[in-house]
C-alpha cells in the first residue's frame, strides 16, 4: 500500500510544448524551460495514463480502467485512545467489478504516467472516491492488529489512474467501453496562470498549493474548480522583510457527551492549567496547520498553537510584502483532522479519550488566520510566545 519509490507524471507544457515532470495529482505546473506557472483546473479529478507510451493497437488490445490513486495522512485513534498517523499511497479499482485486480501494486512507481488534457472517451469510474477510500482502509485493517476507535484520512491529493488490463476472459472489453453509468463526472483541464487576479504580481508555483497569497497586494486566492476567488484572512504579528506568514485553520466546535464547555475547559484537559483560567468562558475552538507535515508534527503543532496565548489579530490586515506559506489544507480537511486533533490534545483522564469517538463533535465555525514566524536559524519563530517550528517540517511537508 505504501510507495516505496515516489510515482512521477509528465505533461506537454501548454505553453511551449517542453516536457514538465509533476507529481500525480498536484494541479500547480511550473514548465522550467518557459518559466510558465500554472494552475490545472477541472471540475474533476485529474487524470493520467499509465504506461502512455504503448501503440493504439496494443492499447485496443489491452483496454484502460481506472484506478484512484490517494495519497494523504491516516490517522487512527488506538483502542489504548492514543492517536496515530502514517502516510498512505494507494491505488484502488474505481469499477466494481471484483475479477480486476484490487490494486496496481507498484505498476505506477515502475512505470510513467502521462496527464490527460481532455478524458472524453475514456471509462467512468463506477466506484467513487469515498467508497474506494473504505476498501482500501479494509484492506489495510486485515494487516493490522487491533480495531481502532475511529480512522480519518486528511489531506489527500486524489487522482485517477487509467491502466491496460488483460485476461480478464472478454470482460475487460465491456469494462473498459464503460457500458455502467459513472459514480463520478470527468472534465476536461482549463489551465490558469498563477498571477494575482488584482494586481497581476506572480505568485509561488509551490507543489500542491490550494490557496496562494500575494506578496505584492496582501490578497489570498483560492485556486479550485473555476477562476481564483478571494478569500478572507486574519493576520496575526508584526512582519519585516524576513518574515514568513504560516496559515492556520481556527476551527470552532460543539462536543456534546464530554465534560468540555469552554475552552478553560479544554485547556484543563489538555495539561495547560496556567492558560485554563484566562480561557475560561470562551468557545470551543482548535488551530490546525493549513500546511502539511508528517502526521506526528500535524498533532504536535495543533496541540502546541492551540494552547499558546496568541496576540489577536489586527482587523483588516494585509500581508502586503511578507512571504505566504501557500495554504495546502483546505477547510474540509482541517476539519475532518479535529477528532484526532483533540485525542492528541487531552492529557486526562484516560477514559476521556475513549470517549471520543462517541461523542458528537461538530464544528461551528472555520476561518483562516496567518500567523506571522521570523527565521531563526533551522527554525520558524513566533515572536509573542517563542514558539519555533523547524523549517525543514515545513519543507518535508510541501512534497506529501
Amino acid at each position: 500500500m505504501s510507495a516505496a519509490r515516489r510515482m512521477k507524471a509528465s505533461l506537454s507544457c501548454p505553453q511551449c510544448g517542453a516536457e514538465v515532470d509533476n507529481d500525480p495529482g498536484d494541479r500547480v505546473i511550473e514548465c522550467s524551460f518557459c518559466r510558465t506557472r500554472l494552475f490545472a483546473s477541472s471540475g474533476g479529478p485529474l487524470c493520467y495514463i499509465l504506461d502512455p507510451s504503448s501503440g493504439p493497437r496494443e492499447r485496443e488490445e489491452r483496454p484502460l480502467l481506472p484506478y484512484w490513486r490517494f495519497r494523504g495522512l491516516r490517522f487512527r485513534v488506538e483502542p489504548t485512545g492514543e492517536p496515530r498517523g502514517a502516510l498512505i499511497d494507494a491505488t484502488v479499482r474505481a469499477v466494481d467489478d471484483p475479477a480486476l485486480p484490487p490494486s496496481l501494486g507498484l505498476r505506477p512507481q515502475l512505470g510513467s504516467l502521462r496527464l490527460l488534457d481532455d478524458p472524453a472517451g475514456f471509462p467512468l469510474p463506477t466506484l467513487g472516491d469515498r467508497e474506494a477510500l473504505r476498501a482500501a482502509w479494509e484492506r489495510l485493517a486485515a494487516l493490522e492488529a487491533g480495531r481502532s476507535l475511529a480512522e480519518r484520512f486528511v489531506g489527500e491529493t486524489i487522482c485517477l489512474i487509467y491502466a491496460p488490463i488483460e485476461d480478464l476472459g472478454g470482460k475487460e472489453a465491456a469494462l473498459a467501453r464503460g457500458e455502467n453509468e459513472g459514480a463520478v463526472s470527468l472534465t476536461g483541464i482549463r489551465f490558469l496562470p498563477l498571477r494575482c487576479p488584482e494586481c497581476n504580481a506572480d505568485l509561488d508555483a509551490s507543489p500542491g498549493a490550494l490557496g496562494l497569497g500575494c506578496s505584492n497586494c496582501g490578497r489570498l486566492w483560492w485556486f479550485g474548480a473555476g477562476e481564483p476567488v478571494a478569500i478572507d484572512y486574519e493576520l496575526g504579528g508584526s512582519a519585516n522583510g524576513a518574515a514568513v506568514a504560516l496559515p492556520f485553520w481556527k476551527i470552532g466546535f460543539q462536543a456534546e457527551g464530554l465534560p468540555l464547555s469552554d475552552q478553560g475547559d479544554l485547556m484543563q484537559h489538555a495539561g495547560a492549567y496556567a492558560r485554563a483560567s484566562a480561557a475560561s468562558g470562551l468557545p470551543l475552538h482548535v488551530f490546525v496547520p493549513g500546511f502539511k507535515v508528517h502526521p506526528a508534527s500535524m498533532l504536535r503543532i495543533s496541540r502546541q498553537l492551540t494552547c499558546l496565548e496568541l496576540p489577536e489579530p489586527v482587523e483588516g490586515a494585509r500581508g502586503c510584502g511578507l512571504r505566504f506559506e501557500p495554504v495546502r489544507l483546505s477547510a474540509t480537511e482541517a476539519a475532518e483532522a479535529l477528532l484526532v486533533v483533540l485525542a492528541g490534545m487531552l492529557r486526562s483522564p484516560r477514559q476521556m479519550r475513549l470517549q471520543l469517538p462517541h461523542a458528537s463533535i461538530r464544528p461551528v465555525s472555520l476561518s483562516l488566520r496567518y500567523q506571522v514566524f521570523h527565521p531563526s536559524g533551522r527554525d520558524l519563530v513566533e515572536a509573542s510566545s517563542g514558539y519555533a517550528i523547524p523549517k525543514a517540517s515545513i519543507s518535508f511537508g510541501a512534497n506529501l
